[in-house]
């Protein structure tokens, strides 16, 4: 059903899964609209949107997350770990929201 919250994020869920991480994040934003205190819709965009390379985006999404659960994602240290690794300078505003967020 499009409003329930379960059954979007079961379809967000599902096709991360599955490495479609566009629709993923179609899903995942659907969720956030429903529910925008959703902090695990909130994690799953930011780690689809990291996927596709849309670093900017997952920051964003990340940040979310952690004001929702104070709490730093696993994926998210990953994140910031593979982006120092390649140079990348997003790292520095990845490490900072890691900092901000403890």
């Amino acid at each position: 059903h499009p409003t329930s919250v379960p059954a979007q994020l079961k379809l967000a869920d599902f096709f991360h899964s599955e490495k479609n991480f566009v629709s993923a994040a179609v899903f995942y934003r659907r969720v956030i609209a429903l529910d925008p205190k959703h902090a695990d819709a909130y994690l799953g965009l930011a780690k689809s949107e990291y996927e596709q390379r849309k670093y900017e985006e997952a920051l964003e999404a990340f940040k979310s997350n952690c004001h929702l659960s104070r709490k730093i994602a696993s994926e998210f240290q990953a994140a910031s770990g593979q982006l120092r690794v390649s140079k990348n300078p997003l790292h520095n505003k990845f490490k900072t929201v890691i900092s901000n967020c403890r």
